[in-house]
């Protein structure tokens, strides 16, 4: 799978910090979702997950809790300047 070069290293930089189910957050961090593990096992998983939380027809609901879910506290999702 040919994965966009700006995904990929949104991934990427995201992977070390995802708080997966039953790891408990450090104490000061903001209450966040926590990452299914199965949507934080690889790679191309977080991928999947992040196309399929903002994908979907129009008028069809967005799952936002499982976009948090997937990024580290505090993080904002940039485009190029």
């Amino acid at each position: 799978m040919k994965v966009p070069r700006l995904v990929a290293l949104l991934a990427l930089s995201l992977s070390p910090v995802l708080r997966v189910a039953g790891q408990s957050a450090a104490p000061s961090a903001p209450s966040a979702p926590v990452a299914a593990a199965a949507d934080v096992a690889s790679i191309d998983a977080i991928i999947d997950a992040l196309y399929a939380s903002i994908s979907g027809p129009a008028g069809q609901p967005r799952d936002w809790d499982r976009l948090r879910s997937l990024m580290a506290p505090a993080e904002l999702l940039r485009g190029r300047p």
